[in-house]
């Protein structure tokens, strides 16, 4: 059960580098609102799956929401993305294109405005706030 949670919390990012890559390969260029939508739409339908199934197992549970793991996928996506982009280019973790490039993603002009160490640290918070939303959400919202 483990095993396939986390394949779900990452299929969005799985699925992203499967097309890009593929795109890649047939010189097609990497739209990068249509990759967002794609894992937009992926963790969704992830989100709403895991609800099904974990009602159907330990029944209908009152914190646990569908977006809250849509929202815990994505800020895993949102950190690791990149990362695992860049080394499968042979790219430093922090590379983000080059500057004159007008068909950067607005991520990668995001990532340019902090230094190293603030990008770290916001792709460690980033997931951190998603975690405590998944399975902290009562706390949160104090019942």
């Amino acid at each position: 059960m483990i095993i396939l949670f986390i394949f779900a919390l990452l299929l969005g990012t799985i699925i992203h580098i499967g097309v890009d890559r593929h795109r890649e390969s047939v010189d097609h260029p990497i739209v990068h609102w249509q990759s967002a939508a794609l894992v937009l739409f992926t963790t969704l339908a992830m989100g709403f799956v895991t609800q099904e199934v974990i009602d159907a197992k330990y029944g209908a549970q009152e914190y646990y929401r569908w977006w809250h793991f849509t929202i815990f996928s994505l800020t895993i996506h949102f950190s690791l993305f990149d990362i695992i982009w860049n080394s499968l280019h042979g790219h430093p973790w922090n590379y983000h294109g080059t500057p004159s490039n007008p068909n950067r993603a607005w991520t990668d002009k995001f990532w340019d405005m902090l230094p190293w160490w603030g990008e770290i640290f916001v792709r460690l918070w980033v997931p951190a706030v998603g975690y405590g939303v998944y399975f902290n959400w009562n706390l949160i919202v104090g019942k």
